[in-house]
Formats: C-alpha cells, structure tokens, sequence
C-alpha cells in the first residue's frame, strides 16, 4: 500500500521538470518550457554575431563589424546580450555566434536555436531523398553539430534546414526526369502505381505518357481538365514523409530530448508538405514576412499551419525594411517589405509581433536580423535595411522603443485567434486603392471559410459607388506540367463568387504572362500574381438593386483542382459608418 507521503513523493519525482526545453500547452496557449519550468515565448534576433572578420572587411563596402567596436569577443558578448535583454528579446534564432555566448555571456546567456542544414548538405529534396548517399551525408552533418549541443540546456531545439523550397510540381518533375534505375525515379513510378491502383490505362486518362508501361515511362504532361494533379499531391508526401522521417531519426540517433522545430518554410508551404511533417516534429516552423508593409498578416497563413499539424508554430524570420536608413541600404529587390522611414518600419514591426504573440498557437517570431546588411550587398547581393542596429553598431531608436513598448506577457495572457462571423458588416471606405489590400480594413471585412483547408483569405470592402471583394491566397504552379510549357484556361487556378439571385461570377487567374479574366460583364477584376495571388473584383453597387444585405457564396480552387476551400457569409451593405 503506498502511503499519502510516498504518493506525494512519487508525484514530484514525476512532475520533475525536463533537463530540456519542451513545448506545451496550458489552458489553450502554447509555449515553450526551460528546463526549470519557465515559460518562454522566444522574442529572438537571427544572425546575432560578431559580424565581418578583420580580415575579410572591405571599407568599400561598409558591413557590420565587432572588431572595429569592441575590444575582443568577450565584450561584444556581454554587451549584446545585454542590450538584447534590455530590448525585451528574451533569446537568439538561427546562425547567431552561439559559441562566442556560450564562452563569454555567462548567467545572462539566453536560450538559443539551432539551424543544421541537415538536407542542404546534399541538396535536398532536390538531389535524390531515396539514394543512400542522402543518409550518408546527412548522418555527416548530424555527426558534426548535435553531439557537441545535445547536453546545452540553453538550447530550445533544432531546425532541421531552412528554405528548402518545397516546389511540388517541379519536385514532381524532377524526378520523373532521374534516370529510371536510380531509387527517387524507383519511388515515384511506386507512388503512381499506388495512386492508379497499378492500371496504367487510368493514368493514361490524366497524363500525356511517353511510354507503354509503369516500367518504360519516358516523360509525362498534365491532360487539361484532368484529376492528375492528384499524383503530385501523393508524390509529395511521399516525398515529404521520407524527408521528415529521416530527418527524425537522425537527430534523435545524436540527442534524444532536444525538440525537433521543422524546416523554416519559405513564406509559402504547400499542404501536402504540411501533411507529412505533422508526425515528425514538435514544432513548425516557417520563415514569414508581412503580407502587407504596415506589418499585417493574412489570417490563414498560420492558422493552417496549426489547423493541419495540430502543432504549435514558431515564426523563424520576419523583416521590414526602410528606404531612409542609415547603412546605406539600397534594398534593391522585391523579396522583403519596405516602407520609407524608420518611424513607419518601427510601428510595421509592433503591429506584426502584436499579431503573431496574440495567437494562441504560436510559440514566437524571430525578427531578421541583428545588424544591417553590407551596404554595397552581402556575397548574394542582398542589400537590406534589416538591422536593430546599423552597420556601425548604432541601433535604431524608434525600432529599440518599439521593442521596449512590447508587454508579450499581457499580450500572451489574452491570446485567442476567433473566427470571423457569419454576417460581416462590409465597410466602407473613401478611397480603394488599386491592386492591393493595403489599407482595406481586412479585420473588420474578412470572410468566414466554410470547408476546406484554407489557403487563402477573402476580404470585403464598399465605397459609395462599388463593393470590392478580393481573394488572398496561394499557389505554386510550374507550367512544365503540361505539354508545350503553358496551362490551359480549364486548369487555371478558379474562384467563383455568387450573390443570391444574381448570375455566377468566375474568375481565372494565374498563368505566366496572362491577365485574370472574369464571366460577367460590368464587373472588374485586377490581379497581381506571385506565390500568393491578389485578386479583387469591383462590383458596382447597382447590381444589388438597393439591398441591404446580400448573401455571398464564394468557391477557390488551386491549379489543376488540387485544393479547394469554401467561404460563406451574409454581407451586411448598411450598417457599416
């Protein structure tokens, strides 16, 4: 018989706190755990290091640089960390100088994170997942980094790559092309079989094959209006499944407790992918900039994340960036958010770590980067205004104050994410500017979805004349699928939109050098592509015949009808100031 002592004593030892940070849930909210109980949502800076060596430093192209600041490492270490900590970062993200703080930081060390670029060692998923030389050379990689940090219980956990671009379609493609005894090729001619059920007549139904079996199949294109698309989708999870898998059981081969945090997404994630890393990882991770320059989001992106995994969601980059910096910093390119001063960049930045914490399954965001990059570019030319601090080590004042403003505690304390209702009050705006959701208040005229995986938003907005309605979502397609290199019309990517007791409305959109082209007459549609379309359609109020409120069902559907999603709602065109 245990006695009430030896039962409390049996309880502690259970409840005894993990020598490694964990991840849990409590009453509805995710976060992770230290090693002595603490709770952590990781506010972290990538790339928090001592910056250009001496002997690479190029004064015609001014990069930060600890030697030029600082008496050694020890200084730089104990001084950053303690300018983070006062900044209200509470941790450091991927490829920060985690052995420098680990020398020289002391009790004031913070919790830091791991990118091991396990697949990139050899390429994947583009070099071949199922050939033994990928083993090898991730075992290689494993073998250099986790046993020298498996025992650091500073270290929250690994993420396995970064940006691995997880292209389906193209993925689907490559492989195909492998000569036909190498093991990727093996495995997709399997993952057609099991998709067609072994009858090579049905896939002839979908696909333009070169070839008269499984075994002599020499190239393949997509049939226009066909379900093939339904191959890729199971070929990349086959494919996906191999990678997180072996990923898994490569690091838990060197370290049995540390979290395993996913592959950093590259501001796009396919669902397919999705679906196959959920029973391989603690945690996902993608890489997510702004949608929109004044630091909002779109709410599906994260949302799906979780909705698919289950899994709490860390954000491992996000930026913004202003032309009016101090470095010198061109940003000379489309790929990060830019807004003109410093001032707008700090208040984008609070508005979009406000957004991220106040989400219930989020475990943190990692802001890109600590200094500014090279002025003149670093090696791959990247020339941004990214930096807390410049690149003489002079941090930004209105980004430190914006940090410094920041209460995650409260913001945590009262984190939910509620669904929009089924009747939206549209509103009403002076002015709706051209091609962009910029300035549409998406928060207030954001649409239920019915069914469906989202992968994509739908958003509502009036003026005196017009009522806007405007989808936000995502979609890879590589027009290599298909014979000749160009998708038809039928497998354009669809979004029908329908008002009770008006004609359907049908959008396509998307298609290399091709506009977006609507049914109905009277009504207009813009499009601005990329791996997340904005298409909006101007309704003149007139349809509507004076009605108060309409009842809206809208339908989207990817490329090829591999996804799809349904949104329902009764607009509400009155009540709206």
């Amino acid at each position: 018989m245990i006695t009430p002592v030896a039962f409390l004593v049996l309880r502690a030892l259970s409840q005894k706190p993990a020598d490694v940070y964990t991840v849990e849930w409590t009453k509805g909210t995710a976060e992770f755990k230290s090693p002595i109980g603490k709770p952590l949502w990781s506010f972290g800076v990538d790339c928090v290091d001592t910056g250009t060596s001496r002997k690479d430093y190029k004064e015609s192209n001014k990069s930060y640089a600890s030697f030029k600041l600082f008496t050694g490492d020890s200084e730089w270490a104990q001084d950053t960390v303690a300018k983070l900590t006062s900044w209200g970062f509470n941790s450091t993200g991927g490829w920060s100088d985690d052995e420098t703080f680990k020398k020289y930081a002391g009790k004031n060390r913070l919790p830091y994170f791991v990118v091991l670029h396990l697949g990139a060692w050899n390429q994947a998923p583009w070099h071949d997942m199922f050939d033994k030389t990928m083993d090898h050379w991730v075992t290689v990689a494993a073998e250099k980094q986790i046993p020298q940090l498996a025992n650091d219980p500073y270290l929250v956990g690994y993420f396995s790559d970064n940006e691995l671009g997880w292209w389906d379609d193209t993925l689907f493609m490559s492989y195909l092309k492998m000569k036909h005894d190498t093991p990727g090729h093996k495995r997709l001619i399997q993952s057609l079989r099991d998709t067609y059920r072994d009858d090579f007549s049905m896939l002839q139904k979908d696909w333009l094959v070169k070839g008269s079996s499984f075994d002599t199949i020499d190239d393949m294109h997509l049939r226009g209006g066909s379900d093939g698309r339904r191959a890729v989708d199971a070929w990349t999870g086959v494919l996906g499944r191999r990678y997180y898998s072996l990923m898994r059981d490569t690091i838990r081969r060197y370290d049995k407790k540390h979290l395993i945090l996913g592959d950093r997404y590259c501001q796009y994630y396919t669902l397919p992918i999705v679906r196959a890393a959920t029973d391989y990882v603690d945690v996902v991770s993608t890489n997510f900039g702004a949608d929109w320059n004044d630091g909002s989001i779109a709410p599906f992106f994260l949302r799906t994340l979780h909705g698919i995994t289950g899994k709490p969601v860390i954000v491992t980059e996000f930026y913004m960036c202003a032309t009016e910096n101090r470095s010198g910093n061109k940003n000379s390119s489309t790929a990060f958010p830019v807004v003109k001063t410093q001032p707008e960049r700090a208040a984008a930045f609070a508005k979009y770590v406000k957004s991220v914490a106040s989400l219930p399954y989020t475990v943190g965001a990692h802001w890109f980067q600590f200094s500014d990059e090279p002025a003149k570019g670093r090696g791959d030319g990247e020339n941004f205004n990214m930096g807390l601090v410049d690149t003489d080590g002079r941090p930004y004042e209105e980004m430190i104050s914006a940090c410094e403003s920041l209460n995650l505690a409260s913001l945590r304390a009262k984190a939910s994410d509620s669904l929009p209702s089924n009747t939206v009050v549209v509103p009403k705006v002076a002015e709706v500017p051209h091609g962009t959701l910029k300035g549409w208040p998406r928060d207030r005229g954001v649409l239920p979805v019915s069914s469906g995986t989202p992968f994509g938003d739908l958003f509502v907005v009036q003026d005196a004349e017009s009522v806007y309605i405007a989808l936000y979502a995502m979609d890879y397609m590589d027009e290599g699928l298909y014979l000749g290199g160009h998708i038809p019309d039928i497998d354009r990517n669809r979004w029908q939109v329908r008002f009770a007791g008006f004609p359907p409305i049908e959008v396509r959109y998307g298609g290399k050098g091709r506009h977006a082209w609507v049914n109905q007459p009277g009504i207009a549609v813009q499009e601005v592509s990329g791996l997340k379309y904005t298409v909006i359609l101007k309704i003149p109020r007139t349809l509507f015949r004076g009605a108060k409120s309409v009842l809206v069902s809208s339908t989207a559907t990817t490329h090829s009808r591999s996804a799809s999603m349904t949104w329902n709602a009764d607009l509400d065109l009155e009540k709206a100031k």
